[in-house]
This record gives structure tokens, C-alpha cells and sequence, in this order.
């Protein structure tokens, strides 16, 4: 089957079967959207995969130099040196940190943009070349970082009132950059995507939720299933919006995904007092 001819900007499939195009099962969901994909744009999903599995095999290395980092800032914090050393020591860390920080999210913002201009792509039955991807994001770039740096605060504040706020900020705006490269690139306004992210998912959290959780458990491909599962996720919400059609109920898949990551913090808080209460 030929690829439909480019463009620009993603539109949506405004010529679907809407009675019965609506998916609330995360696993079919998030699989045959992988599916699309790899048949649309197998080469980015062959290195997707192949990341994905240097990814898993790094784990010990990356757990193994995350404790040699603590080791080495520990040294520093318990040493004897003075206090001008120590305080010189704090300023350089904290530096380096922020412009770890701001590069990172810089790097995301392009990375995040193109992959989800090819998965929302893939959705419409477009092949992306890496040119045209990198353009795209690049096109959209500042309104990505500024977008994704207040989300990135937002979800940071909410953390420290309390780890579910934080939760909830970080899965309502997991589908962000999909809004952000669906748009025409002319589109400048941060807060405007904000609330249309906000708009778009409100009361289908769980759904995120699903996609998020389910992704980021499966090895090696759960990178590909969660770019190419929030890409069919963003577009049967955008369709369903825009013609403002009703929404069919949410799987119990969905709610059973929380009532496992529910079990998991109480038991994660159990464990943490337990443990606090032998130290004393």
C-alpha cells in the first residue's frame, strides 16, 4: 500500500468511521499503533527497538555509576576541607546541574518533537523522512522547550505539595508535544497549549495512565509502544473534541492499572514508616 503524500502540518482523520474508531484498551491501543508505525516507518522503529534493548542491557552500568556519584558528592560533603572549597564545590554543582538540565530539555524538546511528528505521521499512513521530521521540530522548537519547561516546573511544584499532584500534572501533560506537532507551526502561544493538552484530557487520565504504565514496564519495546500509543491516543481524543462526540466508557483495564499503582505506593509508604520506626 503506497504512503499517502506528505504534508506539512498533521491533520485529522476527519473522513473515519468515528462509531467505532474510539479504542479505551490500553494493550490493543498502544499494539496496533506499533503496528502502523513499524509498517509506515519501520526504520525509526527499528531504532527505536535497537535503542531500546541497549537501554535494558545498560541498566547495571547506569545503577553502577549512579552510586559512584553519590560515593564521590558524599566525600565531598563529609570532608574536612574548608568551607570556601565546600561552598565553591556546591556553586560549580549546582551550575553544572541547571545547565544539565536546560540542555536536557532542549535535546528532548527537539527528539520528543520529531518522534512525535513521525508516530502522529505513521497514524495517517505517512512515511517521515529524518529531514523532514527534524524540520518539523525545528520549526516548532522554542514554543516545545518554553512548553515543556513549564510543565517540567508545574509537574516539580506539584511533587513537592505532594507526590500525587505530581503524578497527575505529569500524566495530564504526557501528551503535550503531540498537541504542540499537530499544530501549524505558526502556533506560538505556551499557555494556550497548556490548556488545550488540559482540555483534551480531561476525565481521560486513566487512559494516560494506561499507556504510560504499560509502557514503561515492557522492555525494549516499551519506548515504541508509548510514542506510537499516545500518538492513537492524542488522535481519537482530538477527533472525538472536535466533533464533540461522547467518549465510550473507560476500560477496566485502565482502572485496574490504578488500583495496582494505588497498592504500590500505600505499600511503598507502609514499607517507609516500617523501616523508620526500626531505625529509631
Amino acid at each position: 500500500m503506497a504512503a499517502k503524500e506528505k504534508t506539512e502540518n498533521v491533520t485529522l482523520p476527519t473522513e473515519k468511521d468515528t462509531t467505532a474508531s474510539y479504542n479505551t484498551n490500553p494493550f490493543s491501543l498502544m499494539f496496533d499503533a506499533m503496528g502502523r508505525f513499524i509498517k509506515y516507518n519501520t526504520n525509526w522503529a527499528v531504532v527505536l527497538i535497537v535503542l531500546g534493548f541497549f537501554g535494558v542491557a545498560s541498566q547495571a552500568g547506569n545503577l553502577f555509576h549512579s552510586a559512584t556519584n553519590s560515593t564521590a558528592v558524599n566525600n565531598i560533603l563529609s570532608s574536612n576541607a574548608s568551607g570556601t572549597v565546600l561552598l565553591a564545590s556546591i556553586i560549580v554543582i549546582t551550575v553544572v546541574a541547571i545547565a544539565a538540565i536546560v540542555g536536557g530539555l532542549a535535546l528532548n524538546a527537539i527528539v520528543q518533537g520529531m518522534l512525535s511528528y513521525v508516530a502522529l505521521q505513521s497514524e495517517q499512513g505517512t512515511s517521515v523522512k529524518l529531514g523532514e521530521a527534524y524540520r518539523a521540530a525545528a520549526a516548532r522548537f522554542w514554543r516545545l522547550f518554553n512548553a515543556q519547561l513549564l510543565a517540567f516546573l508545574k509537574v516539580i511544584g506539584w511533587t513537592l505539595l505532594f507526590i500525587v499532584p505530581g503524578i497527575i500534572a505529569f500524566l495530564r501533560y504526557s501528551l503535550l508535544s503531540y498537541v504542540i506537532m499537530s499544530e501549524p507551526e505558526t502556533e506560538k502561544g505556551v499557555v494556550e497549549a497548556h490548556n488545550k493538552v488540559k482540555s483534551l484530557v480531561k476525565g481521560r487520565l486513566l487512559e494516560v495512565l494506561g499507556v504510560t504504565s504499560i509502557s514503561s514496564v515492557i522492555p525494549v519495546i516499551g519506548t515504541l509502544l508509548g510514542l506510537s500509543g499516545n500518538a492513537a491516543l492524542y488522535t481519537q481524543l482530538a477527533l472525538y473534541n472536535s466533533k464533540d462526540l461522547e467518549k465510550p466508557k473507560i476500560s477496566w483495564i485502565n482502572y485496574l492499572i490504578l488500583a495496582c499503582g494505588l497498592i504500590l505506593v500505600i505499600g511503598l509508604i507502609i514499607g517507609s514508616i516500617l523501616l523508620a520506626i526500626n531505625q529509631a
